[in-house]
């Protein structure tokens, strides 16, 4: 009998997916084509709850593994041992495809087949498709009764909607406003969920959203650069330099890249202020200077007026500080690195 092609047979939204998660029992093994890493996020923590209760919490009972990373029967190996501090356990396979091959090996789907038919009912196994480049029919042999796949939909612009105001519950809501926002971002559960937290956090002390509290938002991300941050710095703008730090922060390992920046920064505030170094040399060389040349020199010779190397020195003290605690996630980075852009600007 032909197989059903996965890619149109499993296709859900997203509202029905929970809805599913929410009303069937919860066992054995699924297979997702997510390709929103928000949303299956919110799956995981959904199917968590369930499976296994109240207590659920992702770092005792989540545990992940990259395909191209590991072998397979290390995996199944995982999963079928019982855990060390907890009955039940989930284990997240996010597949990726190793690079010179075309899909799953022989021997890895058969064993993966195998374990999928007799799982441990202890373990709670899912294979997560995140790469929309991955052709689904490189699982049809998992099209069986024991394998639950969900292909998810992207979303119309009415579920959108819906699932915005849900993340914003709590705070008022100007009329249009977040019709006016969808004007600016794809139909995408990330994208959308990017300028859902920029409004949180512009608005956090109003707790309402309106056009103008949109469109500023945007504004300030599309209008701001790492560059820009740097300026604000060295001109001693704390209002601004927080502002630009708000609206570039959910840009992948911002901060990691602003410490490094902030590392040169001070690397070439320390040459400035070196009484052998010789000024007259070719900054843009000698300084990394390779963009706005004539502003940064003019911006780098005023902030060394009022510095000296015992302030240069705390400087890089609390740029070391603040790399270890970003690394660290029991900390909040917003209150982190807020407070060394005051630090930073008062020495």
């Amino acid at each position: 009998m032909a197989k059903k092609k996965i890619e149109y047979s499993y296709k859900i939204s997203y509202p029905a997916l929970t809805e599913k998660i929410k009303s069937e029992k919860i066992s054995g093994n699924y297979l997702f084509f997510i390709y929103n890493h928000v949303i299956l996020e919110e799956i995981i923590q959904l199917i968590g709850m369930k499976f296994i209760g109240k207590d659920y919490h992702p770092k005792e009972h989540l545990k992940k593994f990259y395909s191209d990373e590991i072998n397979i029967n290390k995996i199944l190996s995982e999963s079928n041992n019982l855990g060390f501090f907890s009955e039940k356990k989930i284990n997240l396979v996010k597949y990726f495809k190793k690079a010179g091959t075309r899909g799953i090996k022989k021997e890895d789907k058969e064993s993966i087949l195998k374990y999928i038919k007799s799982p441990n009912p202890d373990t709670l196994m899912i294979i997560a498709v995140t790469d929309d480049s991955v052709n689904p029919t490189i699982f049809s042999d998992f099209d069986i009764p024991e394998m639950r796949i969900h292909m998810l939909k992207e979303p119309t612009e009415q579920k959108l909607l819906q699932w915005i105001r849900e993340k914003l519950s709590g705070y008022k809501i100007e009329q249009n406003a977040l019709e006016y926002l969808l004007g600016y971002i794809e139909l995408s559960y990330d994208s959308a969920n990017e300028e859902i937290n920029k409004l949180i956090s512009y608005n956090a002390d109003s707790k309402v959203i309106t056009i103008d509290s949109v469109n500023k938002c945007i504004g300030f991300t599309k209008d701001y650069s790492e560059m820009d941050f740097l300026k604000a710095i060295l001109s001693r703008n704390m209002e601004k330099a927080i502002q630009i730090y708000k609206n570039l922060y959910l840009k992948s390992d911002i901060e990691l890249r602003l410490l490094g920046y902030l590392n040169n920064m001070f690397s070439n505030l320390s040459k400035l202020i070196d009484p052998s170094f010789d000024r007259n040399k070719n900054l843009i060389n000698e300084l990394r200077l390779y963009t706005d040349f004539d502003e940064q020199k003019h911006l780098y010779f005023n902030y060394v007026r009022n510095i000296n190397e015992l302030k240069i020195k705390k400087g890089f003290d609390y740029i070391c500080r603040t790399d270890l605690m970003v690394k660290f996630s029991k900390y909040d980075r917003y209150t982190v690195f807020t407070t060394l852009i005051h630090n930073l600007i008062n020495l």
